[in-house]
């Protein structure tokens, strides 16, 4: 289980950055540096793909979230419970984790698979 008070290294949060293009990983939400877990706008958190895999590892950290209405990080994050209750997020449940201009085809192509996966009966809706 994690323990509350770790935090991601400023390298990592920086490259999650650039891989996400600046965007909640959720819901595609233009995140402002300056307001990392504070503001009203833009707001955002650094929070666990899995809490299994700690703090130190570039492939667990993610961008969310945190202002309303979305609030990704309580929400998704969370599951809208309490906030030591932490889910484990797969790339299928944030569209926008590869949204950053270096990964910017492969996330496109990316998001379309995965979003195809996630909606089987999409076509026949249509």
């Amino acid at each position: 289980m994690l323990d509350e008070t770790e935090r991601f290294p400023d390298n990592l949060i920086r490259k999650a950055w650039q891989r996400q293009g600046g965007k909640c990983a959720r819901c595609g939400k233009k995140l402002l540096t300056a307001n990392k877990e504070q503001g009203t706008v833009g707001v955002w958190h650094a929070h666990p793909k899995r809490c299994d895999m700690g703090y130190d590892l570039f492939d667990n950290c993610v961008l969310l979230c945190t202002d309303l209405p979305e609030n990704c990080h309580f929400n998704i994050g969370h599951m809208g419970h309490h906030m030591y209750t932490y889910a484990v997020l797969e790339d299928y449940d944030l569209p926008f984790l590869y949204a950053g201009t270096t990964y910017k085809r492969v996330g496109r192509e990316y998001r379309d698979r995965l979003w195809k996966m996630s909606h089987p009966d999409f076509e026949s809706e249509q």
